[in-house]
């Protein structure tokens, strides 16, 4: 089952995922963005056809094996294969891989911190997933999450040159964190079917949701939601953040020390995290900017009254 909900509040929306357990997130600044990859929508793009995708990805990700160990020091072993397409997503190239992270707060951040209308945060059931996996794939039950991770990160080995790859969903996290993974609870979703879209692959690893991931109206949370959520039932959603609950929401996810300053610790996440001290001016009420405004101009005030004194000196 997917749903579109459209909190009321940020501190519903804190209570909606609270319920949310064992499920992966996406932050999108624009709600009108859909889950897809960098590959696919670059063969779409360039008018690539998709059943010659597969035969690209590889091209590409062996021109990348061939040079990265003259800008990084400790590449993967060649057989890495996740390892090695992380590592092209890291620096900004084209995969299949759509990133994710455990954590709903990191997510929600990446859609609001420089959001200018509705963002969103997808949401999507890994229980389900899993379970789904290992039925399709035949794997061991009863085997700890690295055994889960490790036999996913062989399927997705085994998918990655396959021209008629099943059209389904892996979920996995290279064997070797890099640092921003590790920090923002990172994971990916591998689409096998490079044929078709990302949300065709998602569609019909639930196959009870095929077909039904297009747009549609958000509807308001219900105890009938949270009842489904609870009993497993729903496998995808798609949470709408409006433009009015941003700032509360930063407010919220700075004092979690959730910034581009800790999510990306280097001096550009730092750089990046000064746009906060910009928005503590947003507000809708005029009266309240005045507020601000007068205050920021009162701070100022001692420091130019010392100028003038030393320029009459």
């Amino acid at each position: 089952m997917f749903v579109v909900v459209q909190p009321k509040s940020w501190m519903q929306t804190r209570e909606i995922v609270s319920g949310l357990v064992r499920w992966a997130f996406r932050g999108h600044g624009d709600a009108r963005y859909e889950l897809e990859t960098t590959l696919y929508r670059g063969g779409q793009r360039f008018h690539c056809p998709p059943e010659i995708l597969v035969d690209r990805e590889a091209w590409m990700l062996r021109q990348f094996q061939r040079r990265a160990h003259h800008y990084i020091k400790d590449p993967p072993s060649v057989d890495e294969l996740l390892e090695w397409l992380a590592l092209i997503q890291h620096f900004g190239g084209p995969t299949r891989l759509l990133d994710f992270s455990h954590s709903f707060y990191v997510a929600a951040f990446f859609a609001i911190e420089d959001a200018e209308g509705d963002a969103a945060v997808w949401g999507i059931n890994l229980s389900r997933i899993e379970r789904i996996l290992a039925k399709k794939l035949k794997l061991r039950r009863g085997g700890t999450t690295h055994d889960t991770n490790q036999a996913h990160i062989q399927y997705i080995h085994r998918f990655l040159g396959a021209k008629n790859g099943p059209p389904l969903v892996i979920s996995a996290e290279p064997e070797r964190l890099n640092e921003r993974i590790s920090i923002q609870q990172g994971l990916f979703l591998f689409p096998c079917d490079l044929r078709c879209s990302f949300k065709a692959n998602l569609a019909k690893t639930f196959a009870g949701i095929s077909g039904e991931l297009g747009e549609r109206e958000p509807e308001q949370w219900s105890e009938t939601l949270e009842k489904q959520v609870a009993n497993d039932e729903i496998a995808v959603v798609k949470l709408i953040l409006p433009r009015g609950i941003h700032r509360e929401a930063l407010d919220d996810l700075y004092k979690m020390n959730i910034t581009m300053a800790t999510l990306f610790p280097d001096l550009g996440g730092f750089a990046r995290s000064l746009r906060y001290h910009l928005r503590l001016m947003e507000t809708d009420d005029p009266d309240l900017y005045e507020l601000f405004a007068g205050a920021l101009r009162q701070h100022s005030r001692p420091h130019q009254r010392s100028k003038d004194q030393n320029k009459g000196r």
